[in-house]
């Protein structure tokens, strides 16, 4: 898969839960905080750490709430670019629309009842 625009949907498709992408911005914010923390400190062992924990984050969330395995193994490249275009789109109130556009704004039923949202069917 060549293409980002080819890749977004499937990057979409796989962080539908609202609180996937809700961890997904936490653990971007700390992925950030190694990397500008190792930039700003000198201590370039903070990039690596940083990026370790928010990927151990990130991934917990496909496999506790949505119940899917992260996109990284499709395409690292794009999935780390989509991480960041999702994370945008969420700060700024844009990924609903996105979301729907994609055809994707029909609420998943989270594996977890504290991960659903009041939106969300409840079993």
């Amino acid at each position: 898969m060549g293409r980002y625009q080819d890749f977004w949907p499937i990057y979409l498709a796989a962080h539908r839960g609202t609180w996937t992408q809700r961890i997904h911005l936490i653990a971007s914010t700390v992925g950030a905080i190694g990397v500008f923390g190792a930039i700003g400190l000198g201590e370039p062992l903070l990039a690596p750490a940083g990026i370790l924990i928010a990927l151990s984050i990130a991934f917990s969330s496909h496999y506790l709430i949505e119940g899917n395995h992260p996109t990284i193994a499709k395409n690292p490249l794009w999935s780390a670019v989509g991480d960041v275009h999702m994370c945008i789109l969420l700060v700024t109130g844009r990924l609903p629309a996105e979301m729907k556009r994609m055809g994707l704004d029909r609420p998943i039923v989270e594996r977890f009842v504290w991960a659903r949202t009041k939106n969300q069917t409840r079993h």
